[in-house]
């Protein structure tokens, strides 16, 4: 690391020792944000907050602060020591004891480490200080690595990040090695291979036998992208968090799943994160940027009904999406028609997402999507487009059901989902040479739509 960057944090952490010691714990506070936006999972960092919290009179918050230190690194003498120390101050003597000795065991300066066993004779420990640092119980060592374990998955839940695929295998390598990248501590990836013939199948073995984070699943038949996607969600998935990454996109900022699950944590209200990203044109070699500058944090039920404009702008695509498993399996299929429609159609999903909670931005580049004739933009079946305008149609079901909007907002919001779509999903077709399919999109919606029929229309 460059000498002046160690020098500056340095300064940091001095200017916050000098502010705690004067009570200013708000201005202390302060830093310690602007220091961790610099440096993340610094355990000294863990400790002076920890000490923070116990100032404030704050038991609990301290209390968890300390274990996600540990969580880090177990045998860190100031976090155990601290810990002991909010335990004797609790009169929670056996605790106190416990962090105390771990603590002796774990100093490396002689005369710190006799003011500990001094406090541990006024706690009523019998023993020497040698027997003390000679004590070697297997039981207790199970203990702190199952609580360590326990503390992990409480700080860091596990997070699945799906990438169905088929005969993309260079683009998935390169999907895989930078998902592997991220400096997210639980993380799962789970590639769904819907039986390629490009040896994808001989080149995930190879990744499964050297990363324990990789599973694979195979398929015995081709489903399709939408089933292969829907299988893997509902029958291999367990984790609260995750993405649905294409298999040829990838990620070039290593902490980004970190900062997004961070957000989610801290906000339970949230369904879905996303970022900006940049999109590669293979053909032509440009690079586009999303460059959205949205709020930090916007309402669902506002996004939902405005989305697609100024305010509320396209989500774009799945590459930088983490979202809250559990809230979209609850929401499942509406409970309407007793049919399951697509949730994985990238619309849909956030259409979805937005009636179970709010939405997160983060203003960064994370990932890179990559535009080429093998794009799922390029190769979209026409017959999803019948079952994207049915989604629609249960959307106001479901909303006008719970008596999130009124019939009025509904209907607009169906004629304007309805003509965006159809729109975009024309000109793609058209300039695709796909112009019979584009004329009987449109054709197709002029019953029930023709409002937006006549629109379209009007517009190309």
């Amino acid at each position: 690391m460059n000498s002046s960057v160690i020098s500056y944090e340095k300064k940091l952490k001095e200017n916050i020792g000098i502010l705690i010691e004067n009570n200013k714990l708000v201005e202390a506070k302060e830093i310690i944000n602007q220091y961790e936006n610099i440096v993340s999972n610094d355990i000294e960092i863990y400790s002076i907050k920890g000490v923070i919290a116990m100032m404030e009179g704050n038991v609990y918050e301290a209390e968890r602060i300390l274990k996600e230190g540990l969580a880090l690194d177990a045998i860190n003498f100031d976090v155990l020591y601290n810990m002991g120390y909010l335990y004797e101050t609790n009169k929670n003597s056996e605790l106190a004891i416990r962090y105390y000795k771990r603590a002796l065991k774990n100093g490396t300066d002689e005369k710190i480490k006799d003011s500990v066993y001094e406090i541990l004779k006024a706690l009523g420990v019998k023993e020497s200080k040698e027997e003390i640092l000679k004590e070697y119980d297997k039981l207790d060592e199970i203990k702190i690595y199952k609580k360590k374990l326990q503390a992990q998955n409480s700080i860091y839940p596990k997070v699945t990040i799906i990438i169905p695929t088929y005969n993309q295998k260079e683009h998935l390598r390169e999907a895989i090695d930078s998902c592997l990248k991220q400096d997210y501590q639980n993380l799962e990836i789970l590639v769904g291979d819907d039986c390629s013939t490009d040896g994808t199948d001989k080149m995930m073995r190879k990744y499964v036998e050297n990363d324990k984070r990789i599973r694979y699943v195979r398929n015995k038949k081709n489903l399709g992208g939408e089933e292969n996607t829907k299988k893997l969600f509902y029958n291999h998935t367990t984790s609260m968090y995750g993405m649905i990454f294409n298999h040829d996109d990838y990620f070039i900022k290593n902490d980004y799943i970190s900062k997004a699950v961070h957000r989610l944590i801290k906000n339970p209200n949230l369904s879905l994160v996303w970022a900006n990203s940049k999109i590669k044109n293979e053909s032509t070699g440009k690079i586009g940027y999303t460059n959205f500058k949205n709020k930090e944090t916007i309402k669902g039920i506002d996004y939902f009904i405005n989305y697609e404009t100024q305010m509320y702008p396209h989500i774009t695509g799945m590459l930088t999406s983490v979202f809250n498993f559990q809230k979209l399996k609850k929401i499942g299929s509406w409970g309407l028609k007793g049919q399951e429609y697509s949730i994985f159609l990238d619309t849909i999903l956030y259409l979805k997402l937005m009636l179970v909670g709010d939405i997160g931005f983060i203003d960064e580049e994370v990932s890179v999507y990559r535009l080429h004739k093998d794009s799922i933009s390029y190769n979209f079946p026409r017959t999803y487009d019948d079952i994207v305008i049915k989604e629609f149609e249960l959307m106001k079901e479901y909303v006008l059901k719970e008596n999130l909007l009124d019939k009025n907002q509904m209907y607009i919001w169906v004629e304007s989902r309805v003509y965006g779509y159809v729109r975009w999903r024309f000109l793609t077709l058209w300039n695709t040479g796909k112009k019979k399919d584009a004329l009987e999109l449109i054709i197709d919606i002029k019953s029930n739509y023709p409002n937006s029929y006549e629109k379209i229309l009007n517009n190309i």
